[in-house]
């Protein structure tokens, strides 16, 4: 993963999205660090306009956009050059992976944990921070707002780098409460 810390969260419904959305911009998160991604890609895109969030790879624009999220099995396939039956009887289109595994990308949340919970009607939340206080209040939004699963990510460099070694200042990473996130 690319950035040093993520925390994101699953969401059952669009009220709880914005209230998290919203405390976060309160708290003083840029936009352009919150992502949100809906089951359906036109919602995504119009909640980041609305909302002036980041918009997930894949889902506003590109071959992605105008499919389902988690993709096509190609039969019948609407989407592309080639409409109607006697296309698809003579040329069948093959199926095509939708934007979610690259929006998941972009969002840094691992693929097995989102576990197509979005595709299933719920809502995901990832904010990119840049510091270890911008980490622990994304969590505590995350955590007090009405998210059903919450979980966070730092690179190894990032916990390296923060963990505190015995004798680096005369404590214990855990004695000076600086566990491991």
């Amino acid at each position: 993963m690319a950035n040093n810390m993520t925390v994101y969260g699953i969401y059952r419904s669009v009220p709880a999205v914005e209230e998290a959305v919203d405390e976060l911009l309160a708290a003083g998160f840029a936009g352009a660090s919150i992502f949100v991604l809906h089951p359906k890609n036109k919602d995504t895109v119009e909640f980041a306009k609305r909302k002036h969030t980041h918009l997930p790879s894949g889902t506003g624009d590109g071959p992605t956009a105008e499919l389902p999220l988690d993709g096509t099995i190609g039969i019948g396939d609407p989407v592309g050059p080639r409409h109607g039956i006697a296309h698809w009887l003579l040329d069948p289109v093959a199926p095509r992976e939708g934007a979610l595994h690259d929006a998941l990308a972009d969002m840094e949340v691992p693929d097995e944990w989102c576990n197509k919970r979005v595709v299933r009607g719920n809502f995901l939340i990832s904010v990119k921070c840049n510091s270890r206080e911008e980490f622990f209040l994304a969590n505590g939004v995350l955590t007090f707002t009405d998210s059903m699963d919450t979980c966070s990510s730092v690179s190894l460099k990032e916990y390296r780098a923060k963990r505190g070694r015995p004798g680096d200042s005369g404590e214990s990473g855990k004695a000076a409460g600086q566990g491991s996130v």
